[in-house]
Order: structure tokens, then sequence, then C-alpha cells
């Protein structure tokens, strides 16, 4: 699956790959007595400052081609307000072609298909955090019914495997979980950890999967939907965390 094609006006001349997204750098988005096409490119990053003094009148130009939602604007320092352009994102400190290679790529999916503003969303995107937490979460939540005997299927049994239940199961962290299960099936203990914003928790959870969106059949989705559930929130399918503890493991390893 191919990655983005993106087009960095202002930052010296080049072309390079990074995380599987096409990055061609050019001096200026002058062309002849107009300004390049952006017909086949997935987004544009046009330099604001005194070495591309076209950037208004590029992004004005790209705007009225219906190309808006592409168009991310920035500099080497911070863009000054009154030189801001309104509706477009814009991105401060970035310093040569190495400031946008810094940006976190990794994150963004192939075939992403978004706008400039999620687009800007997954680059500034900091180290994954949600999915250790969550993967943490999901064991406590098993070995807690393990420990009090609790059978299931075999993405359970999979889980205990993968999570080394043999090896842990005397530790005094899972000793301590003996007469718990009430309290790892109520929403409170997930919603303290993840949060309580649950359009905020999937769309950082979609950010680190590295995906377009949470996809419905995925145990990840439905581990959040239940936790998410008000007023009755309750999570007690041992089977459904395990699943999603699965995905998690898949995707961080």
């Amino acid at each position: 699956m191919r990655g983005l094609n993106i087009l960095i006006v202002g930052r010296g001349k080049g072309t390079d790959v990074v995380a599987g997204h096409a990055l061609r750098f050019i001096i200026s988005a002058k062309q002849g007595q107009g300004f390049i096409s952006l017909e086949d490119c997935d987004s544009v990053f046009q330099h604001f400052g005194s070495g591309n003094p076209e950037a208004p009148q590029a992004v004005q130009h790209w705007q009225d081609q219906g190309w808006k939602d592409k168009i991310i604007q920035f500099r080497g320092g911070v863009i000054a307000e009154q030189n801001r352009i309104e509706g477009i994102p814009a991105l401060d400190q970035i310093v040569g072609q190495q400031g946008i290679k810094k940006l976190n790529w990794g994150a963004v999916p192939a075939d992403f298909s978004g706008t400039a503003h999620e687009l800007v969303e997954f680059l500034l995107a900091g180290p994954t955090q949600f999915l250790p937490a969550l993967s943490i979460l999901c064991q406590g939540f098993l070995a807690t019914h393990r420990q009090a005997g609790v059978d299931g299927g075999s993405d359970y049994k999979k889980a205990l495997d993968v999570m080394g239940w043999d090896q842990i199961k005397d530790a005094a962290i899972v000793q301590n979980l003996n007469g718990k299960i009430d309290d790892v099936q109520k929403s409170l203990w997930w919603r303290q950890v993840i949060g309580e914003d649950e359009p905020e928790v999937r769309k950082k959870l979609v950010i680190e999967l590295g995906a377009k969106s949470l996809p419905n059949d995925s145990k990840i989705a439905q581990l959040v939907g239940q936790v998410y559930q008000f007023p009755s929130a309750k999570v007690d399918d041992v089977n459904l965390v395990a699943g999603a503890f699965l995905e998690i493991a898949d995707k961080l390893q």
C-alpha cells in the first residue's frame, strides 16, 4: 500500500521517503506565471517567511482551486498572528528539512485520506501511551478473573499465555487482586486511567494504532464501547477483554 505524496515548499530541493511517505522538497510554489498544482499530491507544507514572499498568494490560489484541505502553513520560528491564514493549520519551529522529517510520520496511516488538520494531529502525536495503559488494565482485569477461577475461550487462554500467567500467578501484585472482580468490572476502574472523554480516547487510540478509524468489529473498539456505555457501564466479558489485549499486544510487539 502506497504512502502519501507530500509537497514541501521553501525548504530546499530533493526527495526523501520517511515511514513510507514520499516527501518532495521544492524552493518555491511559483511555476511559470502561476503556482504549482496540488492535483497529484496529498498535502502541501508551505513555508511562510522572507524566503517565500509568494506564500500568501500561493495559498489563496490553492484555496480557489478547492485544495484548502491539503494546505499546512509552517516556518522555522513562529508565524506572526497577522500572517497566519485563518482556517489553515500551522506548524511553528520547523527548522530545515530535518524539522519536517522529524515529525511523527510513522503515526500517519499509509492510506490516510483526511484533512490537513487531521494530518497535523497525527504528525504531532506524542509517544504511544494509551495502548500500553489499556494493555495494563486488560492484564489486571484478566489476572483478577483467572485468580478467581473464571474460565473463558481460546482468546482468554492465549492472552493468559502471552501475559506469562504461569510465571506471574504467585507474584504479590497478582495475589493482591484477590476478591477484586467487582472493582475491575466497574467502568470507573477503566475511566480513571484512560479518561472520561470517549471521543478523545477513541481519537488517541486511532492515532496510536496508525489507523484511519477504530473499526467497529475490533475488540478494542468493543471494549471502549462497554467502558462508556452509561449509565449501566460494566465490563464483565473476559473473552472480549482478552481479544482487546491480544490486538494491543500485536500492535506493540
